[in-house]
């Protein structure tokens, strides 16, 4: 089915991201270099395809960034800050995808830059916040490929964002198999077997076998840091517990939002286009349930179904309500 054109995108939200991004700089100096950018700083001044507990991404980032800028506090939060404001800009633009108008797109901007979790992970230099903009940047150029009036070189897009997301931080595979999953469910199946796909899946190899190379020369650190973390570091989440986490990563007052954005990408005729995000949080939840893991991992699945649920509300109110 042809889908209705998209509307502009709102200047508003362009504005919200811009003020997001100057409230969170307007707090960096408050505090000292937080400890974990002191290693990420160390690093930085080592380069290398690989470390212990992390790919290398966002340490070839800190690299070029600290010989131009240093390592003051300030030089350190302005990347994350920025992310943020990139954050906030994609929920919108993940709106529009969604063929949201203005009011929505403005109400995904403000929930998603807003919600804690992703402030949170924003006020301070790590791979994390590169994380979530690398997911909100996925689930953009997901919903572009589920437009059958798109471009078929989306996939390489699609492949080059994948790639040097998961060698920024390996959660970006919960991302792309609950995506996987939810394409098989949708008529984008039939491009599987395309050429641009196949091509776009070899650019995500290409960019990730440098650091499975390095792993296998140095025996998979990266495998023994993850088991000795689990047995010996990591607090287990029972699932009540880390369910009740989420209302504070993704802010309580936002979850009528989500959770209305979650079950419309789901089951609502009118988000069906886009259905495969809904099954990529799902999946999300689900895997991160099961495995026990640290609340803040499924803070990047929330500007996905923050924009869903954004648009479905606006458009269940009249004018006025959605001006207030």
């Amino acid at each position: 089915p042809v889908l209705e054109p998209r509307q502009p995108f709102s200047r508003i939200a362009w504005i919200i991201s811009l003020a997001l991004v100057a409230l969170v700089l307007s707090t960096a100096g408050r505090y000292g270099i937080f400890r974990d950018e002191y290693y990420y700083l160390m690093c930085a001044d080592h380069p290398a395809w690989g470390y212990v507990d992390h790919p290398p991404f966002a340490m070839f980032f800190l690299t070029v960034w600290k010989a131009i800028f240093g390592s003051t506090v300030i030089a350190l939060r302005v990347p994350p800050s920025l992310l943020v404001g990139a954050v906030s800009l994609g929920a919108g633009a993940l709106a529009r995808e969604m063929r949201g108008g203005g009011a929505a797109q403005v109400l995904a901007s403000v929930t998603a830059g807003l919600a804690p979790g992703v402030l949170a992970l924003g006020g301070f230099y790590s791979m994390n916040a590169f994380d979530v903009a690398f997911w909100v940047l996925t689930a953009l150029i997901v919903c572009r490929l589920l437009d059958p009036a798109a471009g078929r070189r989306w996939w390489w897009a699609l492949g080059l964002t994948v790639g040097l997301g998961i060698l920024n931080k390996y959660s970006l595979v919960f991302l792309g198999v609950g995506l996987g999953l939810g394409i098989l469910m949708s008529p984008l199946r039939r491009e599987l077997l395309s050429k641009e796909r196949l091509t776009g899946s070899l650019l995500v190899v290409v960019i990730v076998v440098p650091h499975i190379v390095w792993q296998i020369v140095n025996d998979w650190p990266t495998r023994e840091f993850i088991r000795n973390a689990q047995e010996h570091k990591i607090a287990a989440f029972s699932p009540p517990e880390f369910w009740s986490e989420q209302l504070l990563m993704a802010h309580p007052m936002f979850l009528p939002l989500w959770v209305v954005g979650a079950v419309g990408l789901l089951f609502l005729p009118r988000l069906k286009p886009w259905r495969p995000l809904g099954v990529a949080f799902v999946v999300v939840g689900v895997w991160l349930t099961v495995q026990k893991s640290k609340p803040y991992y499924m803070v990047p699945a929330y500007p996905m179904v923050l924009a869903a649920g954004s648009v479905l509300v606006t458009g269940w109110l009249s004018r006025w309500a959605r001006v207030a």
